[in-house]
């Protein structure tokens, strides 16, 4: 699913163009923050230390600003946000989490369009920031005891983050 979703990016040339890369922005940001309140919602933080330093909204906002992409207004939710398990947790963080490591190869490419960590880019260095992160998460993946059906959830969990970033690009490319 990653390659998938690397392919769809490249094709879409997002990282080629500033016109382009407005549409990067919007859709990372369509998938992004429903991900990010609903991990928010269900504590991520207790599984995950780190996750208070890896969110991206504010950073992605700052982003979209520098180049005039409008940030959507979230709608506001009536009733109880619905929590998710550990299990459920973790699979989308692993597929976060793994976006930072695709990060480092996007930030050199944006450069080329001059976006950086102060203009435009600010959210793939916050990604990029902690090298660490990802062996972090990895190990307290790894130490997070799971039973079977646990383990399916979170594979489903991980695949429908994929989904989610997949559909917005998709959807995204097909403005062009």
């Amino acid at each position: 699913m990653h390659r998938q979703l690397d392919i769809a990016v490249n094709a879409a040339g997002f990282l080629g163009q500033v016109d382009l890369y407005r549409r990067y922005l919007a859709a990372t940001w369509h998938a992004w923050q429903p991900l990010e309140v609903i991990l928010d919602a269900s504590d991520a933080a207790r599984h995950y230390p780190l996750w208070p330093q890896r969110r991206l909204l504010s950073s992605l906002a700052a982003d979209m600003a520098d180049l005039d992409v409008t940030v959507p207004v979230t709608a506001a939710r009536r009733g109880k946000l619905s929590v998710w398990d550990t299990a459920s947790v973790m699979g989308t963080l692993y597929v976060l989490e793994g976006s930072a490591l695709g990060a480092r190869i996007l930030a050199g490419r944006l450069r080329n369009i001059g976006m950086t960590a102060d203009f435009g880019a600010r959210h793939i260095a916050v990604q990029t920031g902690n090298p660490k992160a990802w062996k972090s998460f990895l190990k307290i993946l790894e130490a997070t005891a799971m039973t079977s059906l646990e383990e399916d959830r979170c594979i489903s969990a991980a695949q429908a983050a994929f989904n989610v970033f997949e559909f917005h690009y998709s959807r995204a490319d097909r403005k062009l």
